[in-house]
């Protein structure tokens, strides 16, 4: 998408701060796929779109991870990582610059979701003037990345634990939109050193 064209009115958060525990010592963002590592997928998937911003939140080894990103990438850190991905989630949002439509909240460890898919959510998203969750699925599956109303940012917030946005989602059915996307990815998640060995 041109760095000319205009801005969609969306902002996006990486969520990259995790332990990686069944991983080995080494954060499995930093594997590398080819080229790029898994984070870089992530990232470059997103940064492809004219969005508002795009927040990464690193914390385990996140020096390490830094390195893997554009000078100019906006990344913080949480320091409380250990606590869950819902401090992280509230690290994103505090970061936030842009006050937009939406916000798009990505796990990085979900690194081949096609650009048509994340295409489509923004479509949607913005089709039902962002005022809907839209949620991808694939084979009646849901998956990521989830675009949230800007209304959800202080909900969101206040979420805690390990849980993410996933009960507040099942608490919103009313106002969820599934986007239907052919594309499975959208719920292969990178979680073990073995799953890295399936896509070679």
């Amino acid at each position: 998408m041109s760095s000319e064209s205009k801005k969609i009115d969306i902002s996006c958060i990486v969520l990259a701060a995790g332990t990686s525990s069944r991983f080995g010592n080494t954060p499995k963002l930093l594997a590398h796929l080819g080229a790029h590592s898994i984070l870089q997928l992530s990232y470059d998937l997103l940064a492809q779109f004219n969005l508002q911003e795009i927040v990464v939140v690193l914390g385990y080894k996140h020096e390490k991870l830094r390195s893997q990103l554009p000078v100019a990438a906006n990344c913080v850190v949480n320091p409380n990582y250990n606590t869950g991905i819902a401090s992280s989630l509230r690290c994103g949002i505090d970061a936030l610059k842009c006050s937009g439509q939406g916000i798009i909240v990505h796990l990085a460890d979900v690194p081949f979701v096609l650009p048509e898919t994340i295409e489509k959510l923004i479509t949607d998203f913005t089709g039902a003037n962002g005022t809907k969750i839209c949620v991808p699925v694939f084979r009646k599956k849901r998956g990521h990345p989830v675009i949230f109303p800007s209304s959800y940012k202080e909900t969101l917030r206040k979420l805690e634990g390990d849980t993410g946005a996933r009960n507040l989602i099942q608490a919103n059915t009313e106002n969820l939109l599934q986007v239907e996307v052919d594309d499975a990815n959208i719920a292969f998640d990178i979680d073990k050193k073995s799953d890295l060995n399936f896509l070679k």
